[in-house]
């Protein structure tokens, strides 16, 4: 069997359009998928199993977030240690002292410690102050 699937053959009526098949190969390709191996379908639901890892992997949350502003941005609510440890990595201005760096430490120390998340809380404010970035 002979395939084709772009410019027109000698000969081939069918086959006006370029960028469709024309009849024969379709019904070739219909008769091959037969043979090739199916995709699994898989659930985009998530098992109770896995929402409960999620749900624990969440983590602590302050009971008031701590407000802070870099810049003339907007000002940004930062809810956990997790969230701010992220923060502190990623978006803190070049002002860094000594309580960036015991901030840092202690939000990550607070991620796996829900008892700390108080005392990093307290210190991720002391930064805040330290680097003028509190709303």
């Amino acid at each position: 069997m002979r395939l084709h699937a772009g410019p027109a053959p000698p000969g081939c009526s069918r086959h006006t359009r370029p960028q469709r098949l024309c009849r024969t190969t379709r019904s070739i390709f219909r008769k091959l998928r037969n043979f090739l191996p199916r995709r699994e379908f898989r659930s985009q639901c998530r098992s109770t199993i896995e929402m409960t890892m999620i749900f624990n992997r969440a983590g602590v949350r302050w009971p008031e977030p701590v407000y802070l502003r870099i810049g003339y941005g907007m000002p940004e609510a930062i809810r956990s240690p997790e969230e701010a440890y992220n923060y502190l990595l990623f978006c803190w201005p070049a002002i860094r002292g000594e309580r960036y760096n015991s901030a840092r430490n202690l939000c990550l120390a607070a991620n796996s410690d829900p008892l700390l998340s108080e005392k990093a809380r307290k210190i991720f404010v002391e930064a805040c102050i330290e680097a003028d970035v509190l709303d």
